[in-house]
């Protein structure tokens, strides 16, 4: 194997772990919105509208306070669910370093490769 060729397969072999890691981070950070969520929106379990919150309410099964907790909690929900503020700093870094490895691998002539290993 020539030098260029241990070149290409070590800069294909780096871009292929980066899109392994920021794959495991994107994973990661999936289930730790599921967990949250599951946790933190118990409450809502049952309910399959704001209006059945309000009808509950006005049924007399929940109290006024419970009511607008429950309508918080609906909101925030539906709102969508906070990232992790790490998340964003890890898939930046990730990308300036898949970025960089591609710009070595351009310079030295090789063009993009594609991280397949192939």
């Amino acid at each position: 194997m020539t030098h260029d060729q241990k070149v290409i397969s070590l800069q294909t072999w780096w871009m292929g772990e980066l899109k392994k890691i920021t794959q495991a981070v994107m994973d990661a950070e999936a289930k730790r919105q599921a967990k949250q969520m599951k946790k933190e929106y118990h409450e809502l379990e049952g309910f399959r509208s704001e209006n059945d919150i309000i009808d509950a309410y006005g049924f007399g099964c929940i109290t006024e306070r419970k009511k607008d907790h429950l309508i918080d909690l609906w909101m925030r929900r539906e709102e969508g669910q906070a990232e992790d503020p790490l998340y964003r700093m890890k898939l930046a870094l990730l990308e300036e370093l898949y970025q960089t490895a591609k710009r070595i691998a351009e310079e030295n002539g090789h063009g993009e490769t594609d991280g397949s290993g192939t």
